[in-house]
């Protein structure tokens, strides 16, 4: 019960002015903290769903960089296996002309290949005979790509 009420007799009698005045003041007090905590959860749900938001936007980039990660870990596979296949037939190639480097006939004749300056060129221009065709296919596909 009220603490102003507790004075009152038995039976119903008309509050004074000052009782009122009390009550509507403290009516108003009450009705300006509900505003005020109703104002309160309105900015902390408008927060909470800032946060929802950017926490989606940040999940769906983390899923794009991962894929992106799969793809690029699938290209390196596949450079990887290339990179084998390469060495395997470079290695098929050149055992057998390995003999034909110390001939000084076959080092003159590669020396007067035309060669250009880039990296091709300079490998070109320093591998065994037997890397010729390898060095022609990467500039094919080079040239391709």
């Amino acid at each position: 019960m009220h603490p102003l009420f507790d004075t009152m007799h038995p039976r119903h009698r008309q509050p004074t002015r000052t009782e009122l005045q009390l009550l509507k003041n403290e009516n108003d007090g009450l009705r300006t903290e509900i505003v005020r905590l109703r104002r309160e959860l309105e900015n902390r749900e408008g927060a909470v769903g800032r946060l929802e938001l950017l926490l989606r936007e940040r999940l769906e980039r983390i899923d794009e960089l991962n894929a992106q990660v799969d793809q690029l870990r699938h290209q390196n596979k596949k450079l990887d296996e290339e990179a084998e296949h390469w060495a395997q037939l470079v290695a098929a190639r050149c055992a057998p002309e390995e003999q034909q480097q110390s001939d000084p006939v076959l080092q003159t004749a590669r020396a007067q290949q035309p060669v250009d300056n880039g990296f091709l060129g300079r490998v070109y221009a320093r591998a065994p005979a037997c890397l010729n065709d390898v060095v022609r296919a990467l500039r094919a596909k080079r040239a391709v790509t």
